[in-house]
């Protein structure tokens, strides 16, 4: 997000622009990841997106949209805000959205941020709802995990990085091909998009993993209609050791 917009005074920052919009999805008070305090302000996890704007009537965009990064819990002072449902990036399902106003001369946030071990879980809660802004490429999503902890004083040391690792890979999959993993193919070739994945919540996950974990799920018309799919295009699957036993 440009600094040019914003600058420290006090215990707050200020944003210096014309106007801002805040896009904060719905679905970060539906995971209780923000919350309102009675209008004064809005304490959310600050991975968001926001558009720049020369006018205050938010019709001339400064540059494309922007990605607010501070990997933990913030409050944010806007002026105004309104609901919408709208898709920020082509190609993605619409969701709606709180959009936030901000004007010239608007507190953004604290300059001091607080630690806890709640701003970890508010993470982890959207890494694994796939929630993370698409705005983000792949190889910057571990590093904003790790700065996240860091930020809360949050440590791991019976965890190696290699686990984490594997977690990311895991939610990231191909765009193309959301059955494969998108690490996979960027490890083949590097020079394509870091942006070229979609992220997946569990409940994608168990979709793509095989028909057994599909059935194994809580939404059973879905989970057979997607066997019957996997099965009709000859696609491998995964196997576990449960399912073996099953089977024989």
């Amino acid at each position: 997000m440009p600094s040019k917009f914003f600058k420290a005074d006090g215990d707050r920052i200020k944003f210096t622009g014309t106007y801002m919009e805040a896009y904060v999805p719905i679905s970060y008070f539906d995971m209780n990841i923000a919350a309102e305090y009675g209008g004064e302000y809005t304490e959310v996890l600050g991975l968001f997106n926001a558009r720049f704007f020369s006018d205050a009537e938010g019709k001339k965009p400064i540059g494309g949209l922007e990605t607010v990064n501070i990997p933990t819990n913030i409050k944010i002072y806007p002026t105004s805000y309104y609901e919408k449902e709208l898709s920020l990036i082509s190609g993605q399902e619409p969701e709606r959205y709180r959009i936030y106003r901000f004007y010239n001369g608007d507190d953004f946030t604290d300059s001091n941020i607080i630690k806890s071990s709640k701003n970890a879980e508010a993470f982890l809660k959207v890494l694994e709802s796939g929630k993370i802004p698409r705005t983000i490429p792949y190889n910057k999503i571990f590093d904003i995990w790790t700065k996240n902890m860091v930020m809360n004083g949050v440590k791991m040391p019976d965890v190696p990085a290699a686990n984490r690792e594997m977690i990311v890979a895991e939610i990231y999959r191909y765009k193309k091909s959301p059955a494969d993993r998108f690490a996979l193919h960027i490890g083949k070739n590097p020079k394509m998009s870091q942006f070229d994945y979609i992220p997946a919540n569990a409940r994608t996950l168990t979709k793509y993993s095989s028909t057994f974990a599909g059935l194994a799920f809580e939404d059973i018309d879905t989970m057979i209609t997607n066997g019957i799919n996997i099965n009709r295009s000859g696609r491998k699957q995964s196997e576990s050791p449960i399912e073996e036993i099953i089977k024989y």
